[in-house]
């Protein structure tokens, strides 16, 4: 059954079904049971010595708990694709969105199990979590590098020379609409049809999109920019190479590449909350931090860390991120905490350009001046990351070996998860059963491993169990 849940505190946005665009549905009273989706579709490399990668198309379920919904198991492989090439993203959606089409207007009966007594489910994409490459590819527009390459809002941004003499396009801050004018899916549908007409790119957009024909998504409000890409390994990232990077930093007052040694030795004495599974690297290590890594250095061991090396008014320029983004990401924020978190992010990116220069305010920058909008509609920034899609895409990664027909080895190592998953349910409802291989079979599951298949299946042909 459908499960619904309610922010904790009024005013509160607590998931993603708090959000705005889950509100605007409006389903209303039906017999016909309905749940919502998060579409991913990103590359990812497979072989180190090749250039081939694969894209899944992948689907998550809001209305599981957040801590269900994130697990392999519970994700749905929509399509994958496996070249050396970034696939050509109308051809590859094509079947992507004929089938969620169908989901929306028909739907598939469900057999519960256990349950005599089936229902009608239909499935509805509310959210589409991708990074800024794939974002334009998915919306059929620019690339992020490109005039209006904000797939939010209609600044055009501006190409200003850079000192090795090549051209970099910005976005200055606006005074008077720093985050507009925004986009709508109207106007966007109307711009694809005149650069169909013209031949030519028009604000950004160069034709119709596949996702736009899907009924119940708005391919400009739900397309948020991801937290994980933008401002983690995009402005975190981007703080730290201005700071300890010589091409970056030499001749300016945020040079810290004298004070590295101390900025490492300070992070070596840390003792890292519960939360924080790794203790975190070094900055002259910096080159291997993952996304986590810039998440725990933002929102927790960072301002420490720099006060009394990085110059004060630098430290509360940094101070307005970190808090903003901390804001956001709460358990269940209010509408005042990312009003307040909005504020805190308009005053950073005012400032940037003063702090370190006009030619860093880079598209991510710029992008933090829609987090707060992405929140009210979406719910709080962890509710549609691509924290998860990326877990899902290095599960996928472990389901092959060797280098023949990666692809077919997924598909076929996905399936017989699943068909596996629900023999052992049956095994596992079944109080005739030794309580031993009930143990076996649940740890066996929750590993994930393509090697737990075969120990898995021993398992059910130890127990007469046969697929």
């Amino acid at each position: 059954k459908q499960h619904m849940r309610r922010p904790k505190k009024p005013g509160c946005l607590a998931d993603i079904c708090d959000g705005q665009l889950y509100k605007d549905l409006a389903f209303g009273e039906s017999d016909v049971f309905r749940i919502t989706l998060v579409l991913n579709a990103d590359g990812a490399p497979v072989f180190r010595s090749t250039s081939s990668s694969m894209w899944p198309a992948l689907l998550m379920i809001n209305e599981l708990p957040f801590s269900q919904r994130r697990q392999p198991k519970n994700m749905i492989l929509a399509g994958l694709w496996f070249s050396t090439e970034k696939p050509p993203m109308q051809t590859f959606l094509e079947p992507v969105v004929e089938m969620l089409l169908k989901l929306e207007e028909t739907g598939i009966e469900v057999h519960p199990h256990g349950e005599q007594v089936a229902f009608q489910l239909t499935a509805h994409v509310l959210g589409c979590s991708v990074d800024l490459p794939a974002r334009a590819m998915l919306q059929n527009c620019v690339q992020f590098n490109g005039y209006y390459g904000c797939c939010a809002c209609e600044q055009p941004g501006v190409s200003i020379q850079t000192d090795g003499g090549g051209h970099v396009l910005i976005y200055p801050y606006n005074l008077e609409c720093p985050a507009g004018p925004a986009r709508s899916q109207k106007l966007c549908q109307e711009y694809a049809k005149q650069a169909i007409e013209q031949h030519s790119v028009v604000k950004g957009v160069k034709g119709p999109s596949w996702i736009s024909c899907l009924t119940s998504f708005d391919f400009i409000k739900g397309m948020s920019p991801d937290y994980m890409h933008c401002a983690l390994l995009g402005v975190a990232k981007h703080l730290l190479t201005l700071w300890t990077e010589a091409s970056r930093c030499r001749g300016t007052y945020h040079d810290l590449r004298q004070d590295v040694s101390l900025l490492d030795e300070r992070i070596n004495r840390i003792e890292v909350p519960s939360e924080i599974r790794h203790k975190p690297h070094s900055i002259s290590d910096m080159k291997h931090w993952k996304a986590s890594e810039y998440r725990s250095w933002t929102l927790y061991y960072g301002i420490p860390v720099l006060k009394g090396i990085l110059k004060e008014e630098y430290l509360q320029h940094f101070i307005l991120f970190s808090e903003a983004l901390w804001l956001l990401l709460q358990t269940a924020p209010s509408l005042e905490d990312v009003a307040m978190a909005e504020r805190l992010l308009q005053h950073f990116c005012l400032k940037f350009a003063a702090f370190y220069g006009e030619r860093y305010c880079t598209a991510n920058v710029h992008h933090l001046l829609h987090f707060a909008d992405a929140v009210r509609n979406l719910g709080p920034l962890w509710a549609h990351s691509t924290f998860p899609f990326e877990n899902m895409i290095g599960w996928l990664g472990d389901m092959f070996h060797g280098t023949r027909d990666p692809h077919k080895q997924i598909v076929k190592a996905v399936t017989e998860r699943q068909r596996l998953s629900t023999v052992a349910e049956s095994v596992l409802d079944n109080g005739d059963e030794n309580e031993h291989t009930k143990r076996f079979l649940t740890q066996m599951l929750s590993t994930g491993h393509r090697y737990t298949y075969m120990y898995v299946a021993r398992a059910l042909l130890h127990v007469n169990y046969f697929l």
